[in-house]
Protein backbone atom coordinates (compact mmCIF):
# COMPACT_ATOMS: atom_id res chain seq x y z
CA UNK A 1 0.00 0.00 0.00
CA UNK A 2 1.36 3.13 -1.15
CA UNK A 3 2.55 5.90 1.66
CA UNK A 4 0.20 9.21 1.88
CA UNK A 5 3.29 12.04 2.12
CA UNK A 6 0.87 14.72 1.64
CA UNK A 7 0.17 14.39 5.42
CA UNK A 8 3.53 15.60 6.53
CA UNK A 9 2.87 18.64 4.75
CA UNK A 10 0.30 20.05 7.03
CA UNK A 11 1.41 21.08 10.91
CA UNK A 12 0.26 19.12 13.74
CA UNK A 13 -2.61 20.78 15.22
CA UNK A 14 -3.50 19.25 19.03
CA UNK A 15 -7.21 18.23 19.14
CA UNK A 16 -8.23 20.32 22.26
CA UNK A 17 -6.85 23.81 20.52
CA UNK A 18 -9.49 25.83 18.58
CA UNK A 19 -6.42 27.57 16.60
CA UNK A 20 -3.52 26.95 15.16
CA UNK A 21 0.07 27.69 17.09
CA UNK A 22 1.80 30.77 16.25
CA UNK A 23 4.77 30.95 14.43
CA UNK A 24 8.09 30.77 16.91
CA UNK A 25 9.15 33.96 15.32
CA UNK A 26 5.68 36.36 16.12
CA UNK A 27 5.81 38.48 18.89
CA UNK A 28 4.58 37.53 22.34
CA UNK A 29 0.52 38.29 23.19
CA UNK A 30 0.37 40.86 25.69
CA UNK A 31 -2.29 43.25 27.16
CA UNK A 32 -1.72 46.21 25.43
CA UNK A 33 -1.39 44.11 21.89
CA UNK A 34 -5.05 43.28 22.66
CA UNK A 35 -7.90 45.38 20.40
CA UNK A 36 -9.03 48.20 21.75
CA UNK A 37 -12.72 46.90 22.28
CA UNK A 38 -11.02 44.20 24.72
CA UNK A 39 -8.79 46.23 27.08
CA UNK A 40 -11.69 48.59 27.11
CA UNK A 41 -14.04 46.04 28.14
CA UNK A 42 -11.24 44.74 30.68
CA UNK A 43 -11.16 48.64 32.09
CA UNK A 44 -15.10 48.71 32.32
CA UNK A 45 -15.07 45.17 34.77
CA UNK A 46 -12.14 46.59 37.05
CA UNK A 47 -12.85 50.13 37.22
CA UNK A 48 -16.62 50.82 37.02
CA UNK A 49 -18.20 50.92 40.66
CA UNK A 50 -22.26 49.70 40.73
CA UNK A 51 -22.93 52.64 43.65
CA UNK A 52 -21.35 56.08 43.64
CA UNK A 53 -17.60 56.97 44.53
CA UNK A 54 -17.67 58.84 47.73
CA UNK A 55 -14.79 60.98 47.12
CA UNK A 56 -15.47 62.91 50.58
CA UNK A 57 -18.11 62.62 53.15
CA UNK A 58 -18.10 65.32 56.23
CA UNK A 59 -20.39 65.93 58.94
CA UNK A 60 -20.50 68.93 61.17
CA UNK A 61 -19.62 68.27 64.76
CA UNK A 62 -19.73 70.97 67.91
CA UNK A 63 -18.85 70.94 71.16
CA UNK A 64 -20.58 73.92 74.01
CA UNK A 65 -17.94 76.22 76.25
CA UNK A 66 -19.34 76.29 79.64
CA UNK A 67 -19.74 79.71 81.29
CA UNK A 68 -17.66 81.08 83.64
CA UNK A 69 -19.70 84.42 85.17
CA UNK A 70 -17.15 85.58 87.89
CA UNK A 71 -14.02 87.25 87.51
CA UNK A 72 -12.38 89.72 85.81
CA UNK A 73 -13.26 88.39 82.23
CA UNK A 74 -16.22 86.82 82.56
CA UNK A 75 -17.09 84.18 79.30
CA UNK A 76 -20.28 83.63 78.31
CA UNK A 77 -21.82 79.71 77.16
CA UNK A 78 -19.89 79.60 73.54
CA UNK A 79 -20.09 76.93 70.70
CA UNK A 80 -17.16 75.45 68.74
CA UNK A 81 -17.90 74.09 65.15
CA UNK A 82 -15.40 72.15 63.21
CA UNK A 83 -16.22 69.90 59.84
CA UNK A 84 -15.05 65.61 60.91
CA UNK A 85 -14.22 63.74 58.29
CA UNK A 86 -14.83 60.10 57.57
CA UNK A 87 -12.24 59.00 55.54
CA UNK A 88 -13.80 55.20 55.77
CA UNK A 89 -15.99 55.60 53.19
CA UNK A 90 -13.82 56.84 50.16
CA UNK A 91 -11.26 53.80 51.14
CA UNK A 92 -14.03 51.46 51.41
CA UNK A 93 -15.57 52.15 47.72
CA UNK A 94 -11.79 52.26 45.97
CA UNK A 95 -11.02 48.92 47.35
CA UNK A 96 -13.19 47.64 45.94
CA UNK A 97 -11.80 48.60 42.12
CA UNK A 98 -8.39 47.50 41.02
CA UNK A 99 -6.75 50.57 40.51
CA UNK A 100 -3.39 49.63 39.57
CA UNK A 101 -4.30 49.75 36.65
CA UNK A 102 -4.28 53.74 36.28
CA UNK A 103 0.02 53.03 37.22
CA UNK A 104 0.83 50.66 34.84
CA UNK A 105 2.18 52.72 32.23
CA UNK A 106 1.21 56.34 30.22
CA UNK A 107 -0.68 54.21 27.64
CA UNK A 108 -2.59 52.19 30.25
CA UNK A 109 -3.17 54.86 32.44
CA UNK A 110 -4.52 57.03 29.96
CA UNK A 111 -6.96 54.84 28.69
CA UNK A 112 -8.21 53.38 32.09
CA UNK A 113 -8.72 57.01 33.02
CA UNK A 114 -10.86 57.68 30.40
CA UNK A 115 -13.34 54.66 32.03
CA UNK A 116 -12.87 55.26 35.20
CA UNK A 117 -13.83 59.17 35.00
CA UNK A 118 -16.56 58.01 32.52
CA UNK A 119 -18.13 55.77 33.73
CA UNK A 120 -18.81 56.40 37.38
CA UNK A 121 -20.59 58.72 39.89
CA UNK A 122 -18.43 60.55 42.03
CA UNK A 123 -20.37 61.88 44.97
CA UNK A 124 -19.50 64.34 48.14
CA UNK A 125 -21.64 63.66 50.63
CA UNK A 126 -22.35 65.55 54.24
CA UNK A 127 -22.01 68.91 55.43
CA UNK A 128 -19.73 70.84 53.04
CA UNK A 129 -18.78 74.42 51.62
CA UNK A 130 -17.74 73.74 47.88
CA UNK A 131 -14.25 73.58 48.32
CA UNK A 132 -13.67 69.85 48.65
CA UNK A 133 -15.26 69.35 45.03
CA UNK A 134 -13.55 72.48 43.73
CA UNK A 135 -10.11 71.22 45.14
CA UNK A 136 -10.62 67.47 43.30
CA UNK A 137 -11.57 68.85 40.60
CA UNK A 138 -8.24 70.74 40.37
CA UNK A 139 -6.28 67.68 41.83
CA UNK A 140 -7.43 65.21 39.02
CA UNK A 141 -6.14 67.64 36.12
CA UNK A 142 -7.67 68.70 33.09
CA UNK A 143 -8.15 65.50 31.16
CA UNK A 144 -9.54 63.82 33.52
CA UNK A 145 -12.60 66.36 34.07
CA UNK A 146 -13.09 66.50 30.76
CA UNK A 147 -14.21 62.86 31.25
CA UNK A 148 -16.34 63.39 33.96
CA UNK A 149 -19.65 62.68 32.98
CA UNK A 150 -21.90 62.64 36.49
CA UNK A 151 -21.44 63.82 40.01
CA UNK A 152 -23.59 63.72 42.55
CA UNK A 153 -23.46 66.68 45.70
CA UNK A 154 -25.24 66.99 48.88
CA UNK A 155 -27.36 70.07 48.78
CA UNK A 156 -29.03 70.27 51.77
CA UNK A 157 -30.03 73.65 52.90
CA UNK A 158 -27.09 76.38 52.71
CA UNK A 159 -25.70 77.50 56.45
CA UNK A 160 -26.94 80.87 57.24
CA UNK A 161 -26.09 84.22 58.05
CA UNK A 162 -27.49 87.81 59.35
CA UNK A 163 -28.19 90.47 56.11
CA UNK A 164 -28.51 93.98 57.14
CA UNK A 165 -30.13 96.42 54.79
CA UNK A 166 -27.50 97.00 52.82
CA UNK A 167 -26.85 93.64 51.51
CA UNK A 168 -23.71 92.87 54.02
CA UNK A 169 -23.61 89.68 55.66
CA UNK A 170 -22.52 89.16 59.51
CA UNK A 171 -22.47 87.16 62.12
CA UNK A 172 -25.03 88.03 64.97
CA UNK A 173 -25.45 85.90 68.82
CA UNK A 174 -23.26 83.87 70.68
CA UNK A 175 -24.09 80.19 69.76
CA UNK A 176 -21.19 80.45 67.00
CA UNK A 177 -23.69 80.62 64.52
CA UNK A 178 -23.14 80.53 61.26
CA UNK A 179 -21.11 77.59 61.56
CA UNK A 180 -19.18 78.15 58.21
CA UNK A 181 -16.73 81.99 57.80
CA UNK A 182 -19.14 84.28 56.41
CA UNK A 183 -19.03 84.70 52.87
CA UNK A 184 -19.73 87.97 51.35
CA UNK A 185 -23.08 88.51 48.97
CA UNK A 186 -22.62 87.31 45.75
CA UNK A 187 -22.43 90.68 42.89
CA UNK A 188 -24.18 89.16 40.86
CA UNK A 189 -27.15 89.52 43.51
CA UNK A 190 -29.00 92.97 43.77
CA UNK A 191 -31.84 94.82 45.62
CA UNK A 192 -34.97 95.04 43.33
CA UNK A 193 -34.95 97.85 41.26
CA UNK A 194 -38.14 98.49 43.33
CA UNK A 195 -37.17 98.42 46.76
CA UNK A 196 -36.65 102.29 48.34
CA UNK A 197 -32.86 103.18 47.71
CA UNK A 198 -31.70 100.20 46.55
CA UNK A 199 -31.64 98.87 49.99
CA UNK A 200 -31.99 95.48 51.17
CA UNK A 201 -34.55 93.24 53.67
CA UNK A 202 -32.61 92.24 57.02
CA UNK A 203 -32.98 88.92 57.97
CA UNK A 204 -31.87 85.29 57.61
CA UNK A 205 -30.19 84.75 54.34
CA UNK A 206 -28.83 81.83 52.72
CA UNK A 207 -24.45 81.79 53.28
CA UNK A 208 -23.24 80.64 49.85
CA UNK A 209 -19.87 79.83 49.20
CA UNK A 210 -18.74 82.06 45.96
CA UNK A 211 -15.89 79.00 45.00
CA UNK A 212 -19.23 77.53 43.50
CA UNK A 213 -18.91 79.40 40.32
CA UNK A 214 -15.24 78.15 40.23
CA UNK A 215 -17.02 74.70 39.97
CA UNK A 216 -18.75 75.26 36.40
CA UNK A 217 -15.45 77.11 34.41
CA UNK A 218 -13.65 73.76 35.80
CA UNK A 219 -15.95 71.49 34.80
CA UNK A 220 -16.33 73.18 31.34
CA UNK A 221 -12.89 73.27 30.50
CA UNK A 222 -11.94 71.88 27.42
CA UNK A 223 -14.66 70.21 26.73
CA UNK A 224 -15.40 69.25 22.69
CA UNK A 225 -18.56 70.41 21.01
CA UNK A 226 -20.83 67.22 21.08
CA UNK A 227 -19.15 65.37 23.90
CA UNK A 228 -21.41 63.44 26.71
CA UNK A 229 -23.07 66.25 29.22
CA UNK A 230 -22.06 66.47 32.73
CA UNK A 231 -24.87 65.72 35.27
CA UNK A 232 -24.67 67.21 38.18
CA UNK A 233 -27.32 65.76 40.76
CA UNK A 234 -27.87 68.01 43.43
CA UNK A 235 -29.32 66.07 46.65
CA UNK A 236 -31.85 67.00 48.52
CA UNK A 237 -32.99 65.56 52.37
CA UNK A 238 -36.08 63.23 52.71
CA UNK A 239 -38.79 65.95 53.37
CA UNK A 240 -36.93 68.72 53.62
CA UNK A 241 -37.63 71.90 52.47
CA UNK A 242 -36.31 72.23 48.50
CA UNK A 243 -35.15 75.84 47.20
CA UNK A 244 -38.41 77.83 46.97
CA UNK A 245 -40.04 76.51 49.79
CA UNK A 246 -39.99 76.58 53.33
CA UNK A 247 -42.00 74.78 55.86
CA UNK A 248 -43.97 75.70 58.62
CA UNK A 249 -42.21 75.76 62.13
CA UNK A 250 -42.86 74.57 65.47
CA UNK A 251 -44.01 77.52 67.82
CA UNK A 252 -41.63 76.50 69.91
CA UNK A 253 -38.44 75.61 67.03
CA UNK A 254 -35.41 77.16 68.26
CA UNK A 255 -33.93 77.88 65.00
CA UNK A 256 -37.47 78.51 62.84
CA UNK A 257 -35.22 80.13 60.02
CA UNK A 258 -33.82 76.63 59.33
CA UNK A 259 -37.19 75.26 57.66
CA UNK A 260 -36.38 77.97 54.91
CA UNK A 261 -34.65 77.29 51.88
CA UNK A 262 -34.19 80.81 49.10
CA UNK A 263 -33.38 80.45 45.10
CA UNK A 264 -30.48 82.51 45.70
CA UNK A 265 -28.19 79.02 44.90
CA UNK A 266 -30.08 77.52 41.79
CA UNK A 267 -30.42 81.55 40.38
CA UNK A 268 -26.57 81.55 40.93
CA UNK A 269 -26.02 78.59 39.20
CA UNK A 270 -28.11 79.11 36.30
CA UNK A 271 -26.50 82.33 35.84
CA UNK A 272 -22.78 80.21 36.24
CA UNK A 273 -24.21 77.97 33.22
CA UNK A 274 -24.31 81.04 31.08
CA UNK A 275 -21.10 82.56 31.60
CA UNK A 276 -18.88 79.39 31.92
CA UNK A 277 -20.47 76.79 29.65
CA UNK A 278 -22.08 76.38 26.19
CA UNK A 279 -25.70 75.57 27.43
CA UNK A 280 -25.49 72.13 26.80
CA UNK A 281 -22.09 70.51 28.11
CA UNK A 282 -23.51 70.47 31.99
CA UNK A 283 -26.70 69.94 33.75
CA UNK A 284 -27.93 70.27 36.72
CA UNK A 285 -30.61 68.43 38.43
CA UNK A 286 -32.27 68.72 41.70
CA UNK A 287 -33.20 65.51 43.32
CA UNK A 288 -35.37 64.69 47.02
CA UNK A 289 -38.06 62.45 48.19
CA UNK A 290 -41.52 64.25 49.27
CA UNK A 291 -45.08 63.12 50.30
CA UNK A 292 -47.23 63.48 47.41
CA UNK A 293 -49.74 65.62 48.38
CA UNK A 294 -48.68 69.01 49.43
CA UNK A 295 -45.06 68.41 46.37
CA UNK A 296 -48.59 68.24 43.87
CA UNK A 297 -50.88 71.15 45.50
CA UNK A 298 -47.87 73.48 45.37
CA UNK A 299 -46.84 72.25 41.75
CA UNK A 300 -48.87 75.05 39.86
CA UNK A 301 -48.43 77.69 42.31
CA UNK A 302 -44.57 77.80 43.39
CA UNK A 303 -42.95 75.60 40.69
CA UNK A 304 -44.63 77.68 37.80
CA UNK A 305 -43.44 80.83 39.60
CA UNK A 306 -39.69 80.15 40.60
CA UNK A 307 -39.27 78.55 36.78
CA UNK A 308 -38.81 74.91 37.84
CA UNK A 309 -39.76 72.39 35.95
CA UNK A 310 -40.39 68.82 37.85
CA UNK A 311 -40.77 65.22 37.01
CA UNK A 312 -42.65 63.23 40.09
CA UNK A 313 -42.50 59.05 40.18
CA UNK A 314 -44.06 56.80 43.48
CA UNK A 315 -41.27 55.05 46.08
CA UNK A 316 -42.31 52.27 47.79
CA UNK A 317 -42.19 52.89 51.50
CA UNK A 318 -40.84 50.17 54.09
CA UNK A 319 -44.40 49.08 54.76
CA UNK A 320 -45.02 48.38 51.05
CA UNK A 321 -47.57 51.29 49.89
CA UNK A 322 -46.86 53.13 46.86
CA UNK A 323 -48.15 56.47 45.66
CA UNK A 324 -47.25 58.05 49.75
CA UNK A 325 -44.33 59.26 48.93
CA UNK A 326 -42.78 60.22 45.61
CA UNK A 327 -39.15 61.08 44.50
CA UNK A 328 -38.80 64.52 42.38
CA UNK A 329 -36.61 65.97 40.04
CA UNK A 330 -36.82 69.37 39.46
CA UNK A 331 -34.95 71.36 36.44
CA UNK A 332 -34.78 74.34 36.28
CA UNK A 333 -35.79 76.71 33.04
CA UNK A 334 -32.39 77.66 31.60
CA UNK A 335 -32.02 81.59 30.67
CA UNK A 336 -31.40 82.40 27.53
CA UNK A 337 -29.28 85.79 27.26
CA UNK A 338 -28.01 88.40 29.89
CA UNK A 339 -30.04 88.63 33.39
CA UNK A 340 -29.54 90.76 36.40
CA UNK A 341 -30.26 88.19 39.32
CA UNK A 342 -32.52 89.92 42.08
CA UNK A 343 -31.32 88.62 45.18
CA UNK A 344 -34.27 86.77 47.13
CA UNK A 345 -36.30 88.29 50.44
CA UNK A 346 -34.67 86.52 53.65
CA UNK A 347 -36.24 83.83 55.51
CA UNK A 348 -39.89 84.54 56.43
CA UNK A 349 -39.27 83.38 59.82
CA UNK A 350 -36.67 85.80 60.46
CA UNK A 351 -38.41 87.59 63.01
CA UNK A 352 -40.20 85.26 65.13
CA UNK A 353 -39.99 85.14 68.59
CA UNK A 354 -37.45 82.76 68.91
CA UNK A 355 -35.39 84.60 66.19
CA UNK A 356 -35.47 87.73 68.38
CA UNK A 357 -33.96 86.05 71.23
CA UNK A 358 -31.11 84.49 69.30
CA UNK A 359 -29.66 87.83 67.97
CA UNK A 360 -28.80 88.34 71.58
CA UNK A 361 -28.93 92.27 71.79
CA UNK A 362 -27.11 93.19 68.49
CA UNK A 363 -27.79 95.94 65.81
CA UNK A 364 -31.61 97.29 66.57
CA UNK A 365 -32.48 96.63 62.69
CA UNK A 366 -32.40 92.93 63.48
CA UNK A 367 -35.38 93.28 66.15
CA UNK A 368 -38.13 94.70 63.72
Amino acid sequence: MAQNNCTALIPYTPCHSSFPRQPRNSPPTTFCSLPREIRDTIYSLALISPTPITVWKGSTEYFFIDPLPEGPHPRPRACVWWRQLHHEFPAAHLRALNLNLLFCNKTLHREAALIFYCKNTFSFEGDHNWDPLVSWLKSIGVENRTSLTSLQVDADRQDQAWQDSRGERMRVGGSGYPREEIYPRHPYLHAPPTRRGGLFRHGWVDNINPVVEEVFSLLQGKRAPGQQPVTISMQLAKSYPYPGRGRNPHPMEQKPENGWYSMDLPNLIEKFLYLHTDGKSIEVLWKGCFVREPLLAEKQELFEKQGWKMTIWPVLEKDGAPGLWVMYVLRRERFLGPFELMAQDPSPYSHSACSRRRLNGTDGECHL
